[in-house]
């Protein structure tokens, strides 16, 4: 089985736009999501969201930059998953 998860980034009113999925096989989607899911629980913190961080050193930070290391380092480096990202530029108003 093979799963994708994406999101979206910037607005209509903003210069960049942006998607990114993140893809795999179930199996390595569901490892990263309870990695991921014990990162927050240690924190305790209920959800992340990334506009929602405030200063280096605020535990949502801490775990926005450990959900990077998993995702990249553990994961997409060794290919068990993949992260596509399309930035569109959009003009000045």
């Amino acid at each position: 089985m093979f799963k994708a998860y994406g999101d979206e980034s910037g607005t209509f009113d903003h210069r960049f736009q942006s998607v990114a999925i993140v893809s795999g096989e179930d199996y390595m989607i569901n490892e990263l999501r309870k990695k991921l899911r014990n990162e927050i629980n240690e924190k305790g913190i209920q959800e992340l969201k990334f506009y929602e961080i405030k200063g280096y050193q605020s535990p949502k930070a801490k775990v926005a930059r450990q959900f990077i290391n998993y995702t990249i380092r553990e994961f997409a480096h060794y290919k068990r998953i993949r992260i596509d990202v399309v930035t569109l530029g959009c003009p000045q108003f």
